[in-house]
């Protein structure tokens, strides 16, 4: 187990080490976030956006509900990376692309997602709108700025 973690904290400190220059903004790839349930979401400086951890409603976003201890690439081209995660277990998730498509995945219980529909789950990253800046994920609600 003790090795498990380190290789873990290991990994994160690999994907975290230089910062990521998308159009004129700069993100460190330190943008890590912690997801609910003992999950992290990593951008690396090549702009692909990789999870591992806990699977709570899909919030690893590979399709699956199976939790992992290696970091698996979910999408490619990401700039930002909100969540609603916390100890409650919300865990929905958005990524801004390169493009300014918003996408989402993760907990739909209450809609906020955006999809139209209250899903239970949402597997796989989904494609929500364009032109978006900016994106705030609450537990209950999901607020992007175009």
């Amino acid at each position: 187990m003790k090795k498990r973690i380190l290789s873990f904290i290991l990994a994160v400190g690999l994907f975290a080490a230089a910062p990521l220059t998308a159009g004129a903004s700069s993100i460190k790839a330190s943008s890590t976030i912690r997801l609910g349930g003992g999950s992290i979401a990593v951008i690396k400086t090549d702009g692909t956006l990789w999870t591992a951890g806990g699977n709570h409603f899909g919030i690893l976003g590979d399709g699956t509900d199976v939790s992992r201890s290696t970091f698996e690439k979910i999408m490619d081209d990401v700039v930002y990376v909100a969540a609603s995660a916390s100890d409650t277990r919300s865990d929905t998730i958005c990524a801004i692309k390169t493009d300014g498509s918003l996408w989402g995945w993760g907990n739909n219980r209450t809609g906020q997602l955006g999809t139209g529909t209250r899903d239970d789950n949402q597997w796989k990253p989904i494609k929500i709108m364009d032109d978006v800046t900016v994106v705030s994920v609450s537990n209950s609600a999901t607020y992007a700025v175009k």
